[in-house]
C-alpha cells in the first residue's frame, strides 16, 4: 500500500460525486482538521507537558495502525536520524528523546498484527538469529522482576534501548524484498555529505562561545547533543566510518566514481577531526583489517602499501590531535599525550571524584566489585532495566545507591551487566556477533548484488565494533539514533539472508 491509498484520499476520492460536493468535502475536512488542531493547541496551553504527551501517544498509535510498513519505516529513521538530533541541539528540546521511543513502544502492538496475520503468515517466521534478541528482551523482564523496584524504573529504563527492537521485528515481518533498505542505504553518502556544513556552523560558531569544558564537544554534526556539553560525536564518527567503508566497496565494484569517494572521504575526516573522536583513529585500522583481511594472502603488496599509507595517516591526525588538543605543560610530545590517553581508558582505579565519573575499565572493576558484594547471583541475573539510570524524574536502584559519589553506568557494557547481568549482556553481544558474520555470509554469495555486496560488508564491521564500543560509550543503551542505526542494519542483514536465500532455491 503506497501513500496515495491513505485512508483520507479514499474517503475524499470514493464514488463518482459531482465537483461541487467534492469540493464541501475538502472544505469541511479543513474545517475539521483546523478546529482539531485549534483544540489540541488548547489542551496542550492548558495541560502542559502531560496533555501533550497524552495527545502524541494517541497521534502515534493511530499513526503506527494505519501508516503502511514503508512509510512507518521511514518515518521512524528521519525521527531519529534527522529530526531529533536539531531539536536537541538548536532547540534545546529534551523531551524530543521521546519522539522515536514512543513510536517503537506503540511498533510493537503493530508487530503482533503482523505475527498473528493470516495473510502474513509466509513470513511471519522470525530467523533463528532474532531468537537471540527475543531472550534478550525476555531476560529484561525478568531481571527486572526478579529485582523488583518499580514500574516506573522499568518503563523509563527500557525507553532507552529495549522499546527500539519494535523495528527489528516490525521489518523482518514485513520487508519480503529489499526496497526500503535499497532506498535508506541509498541516501547514506548524501546524509554523510549534509554533515559537512553542520559541522563547519558548529566549529565557527559554537565552539568559540563555549566557555566550559571541552569546547570540541559541541561538535556533533546532525545527530545532536548539547552544544554547552556533551553530545552524539562518537555515533557520529561511527556512522561516518561505516559509511565510508561501504563508499570503498561501491567503488571497488563500480558503483560510484571516485570523485564521490573524494568528497565523502574530506567529509568523514572533516567530521572525525573537528570532533576530536580518538576512538576512530583505532577503530580506522581494526576496521579495515577485519574487512581486508583475505587481501593479505591475494594481493600482499597491495596490503603492505595500503597499510603504510594507513600508519602515515593515523600518525598525522594523531599528532595533529596533540599540537590541537593535547599539548600542554604535563603533555609535551606526542607519545606522553598518546600515553596519558591510554591511561585514562585502561587504568582500573581511575575515579573523578568531584563529577563521580569512572573510567571505561574501571566501571567493570567497579561492577564486579560492588555487585558481588550486594548479591552473586544478581551479578548473572542483573539488578532490573533502568537501575543504573540517573533522570530528572528518576534515579535508577542502583545508581541512588552510588550517586552523586559514583556515576556505575559509565558505559553500555557497565549498563548492561548492571541491568540485564552477565547473562543478559552476553546475549545482546551475540546477536550481535551472529548478525556481522552473517553478513559477511551473505555478501559472499555470488547471487547477491554488488550495491548490497557492500554494503553488507559494511554492516558486518558496523555490528562487529559494535561490541567492543560498549566499552567507549553509553551509546547501545541510551542514544536513540545509536538504536535505530543498529536496528537497521541487522533487520537489513536478517532480510537479506531471507531474501536472497529464496532466490538460490
Amino acid at each position: 500500500m503506497e501513500i496515495s491509498t491513505t485512508i483520507v484520499e479514499r474517503l475524499l476520492n470514493a464514488g463518482n460525486v459531482p465537483a461541487w460536493w467534492a469540493l464541501i468535502k475538502r472544505l469541511l475536512l479543513i474545517v475539521a482538521v483546523s478546529a482539531f488542531a485549534f483544540f489540541i493547541g488548547l489542551g496542550i496551553a492548558v495541560g502542559g507537558v502531560k496533555a501533550a504527551a497524552i495527545f502524541f501517544g494517541m497521534l502515534a498509535v493511530c499513526a503506527v495502525l494505519v501508516f503502511p510498513a514503508r512509510l512507518l519505516v521511514y518515518l521512524v529513521t528521519i525521527l531519529a536520524f534527522v529530526v531529533l538530533g536539531q531539536a536537541l541541539y538548536f532547540l534545546r528540546i529534551d523531551q524530543a528523546i521521546w519522539l522515536p521511543a514512543v513510536v517503537c513502544l506503540v511498533l510493537y502492538l503493530r508487530v503482533f498484527i503482523e505475527l498473528v496475520s493470516p495473510a502474513n503468515y509466509q513470513n511471519n517466521r522470525l530467523p533463528f538469529a532474532s531468537l537471540l534478541i527475543l531472550l534478550f528482551l525476555g531476560w529484561g523482564l525478568f531481571s527486572s522482576l526478579y529485582s523488583w523496584q518499580s514500574g516506573w524504573q522499568l518503563f523509563l529504563g527500557s525507553k532507552d534501548y529495549l522499546w527500539y527492537y519494535s523495528l527489528f521485528f516490525f521489518l523482518l515481518l514485513t520487508q519480503m524484498d529489499m526496497a526500503v533498505f535499497d532506498r535508506l542505504l541509498r541516501c547514506i553518502p548524501v546524509f554523510m555529505l549534509a554533515q559537512l556544513p553542520f559541522v563547519a556552523y558548529q566549529v565557527l560558531f559554537v565552539v568559540p562561545k563555549r566557555t566550559t569544558g571541552i569546547k570540541w564537544d559541541s561538535v556533533v554534526g546532525m545527530f545532536g547533543g548539547d552544544p554547552n556539553g556533551g553530545g552524539a560525536s562518537g555515533m557520529m564518527a561511527y556512522f561516518m566510518l561505516f559509511g565510508f567503508f561501504g563508499v570503498i566497496e561501491l567503488f571497488q565494484k563500480k558503483v560510484i566514481s571516485f570523485r564521490s569517494v573524494v568528497f565523502i572521504a574530506i567529509s568523514t575526516l572533516a567530521a572525525i577531526g573537528f570532533a576530536e573522536v580518538k576512538v576512530a583513529f583505532i577503530l580506522l585500522p581494526f576496521m579495515g583489517i577485519y574487512l581486508y583481511w583475505d587481501v593479505l594472502f591475494k594481493r600482499p603488496i597491495l596490503f603492505m602499501g595500503a597499510t603504510l599509507l594507513l600508519i602515515a595517516v593515523l600518525w598525522a591526525g594523531a599528532y595533529a590531535y596533540f599540537k590541537q588538543f593535547g599539548e600542554n605543560s604535563s603533555q609535551r610530545d606526542l607519545g606522553s599525550y598518546i600515553e596519558r590517553t591510554v591511561e585514562l581508558t585502561v587504568d582500573p582505579k581511575i575515579i573523578n571524584y568531584e563529577t563521580g565519573e569512572i573510567g571505561r575499565v574501571a566501571a567493570l572493576v567497579f561492577w564486579w566489585q560492588e555487585a558481588s558484594k550486594i548479591d552473586v547471583g544478581r551479578t548473572f541475573f542483573g539488578f532490573g532495566v533502568g537501575a543504573v539510570k540517573t533522570g530528572k524524574t528518576m534515579v535508577g536502584q542502583i545508581a541512588a545507591r552510588y550517586y552523586p559519589l559514583y556515576r556505575p553506568g559509565r558505559n553500555s557494557v557497565a549498563v548492561l551487566l548492571w541491568e540485564v547481568g552477565v547473562v543478559g549482556a552476553l546475549l545482546i553481544f551475540a546477536f550481535f556477533l551472529a548478525t556481522a558474520l552473517l553478513a559477511k555470509r551473505v555478501a559472499n554469495w555470488p547471487q547477491t548484488l554488488g550495491r548490497d555486496k557492500a554494503w553488507l560488508r559494511a554492516s558486518s564491521a558496523a555490528l562487529f565494533f559494535a561490541v567492543p564500543m560498549t566499552i567507549y560509550n553509553r551509546d547501545m543503551t541510551e542514544l536513540p539514533v545509536s538504536q535505530v542505526f543498529y536496528v537497521l542494519l541487522a533487520s537489513y542483514v536478517l532480510v537479506a539472508y531471507k531474501f536472497y536465500r529464496n532466490r538460490n532455491e
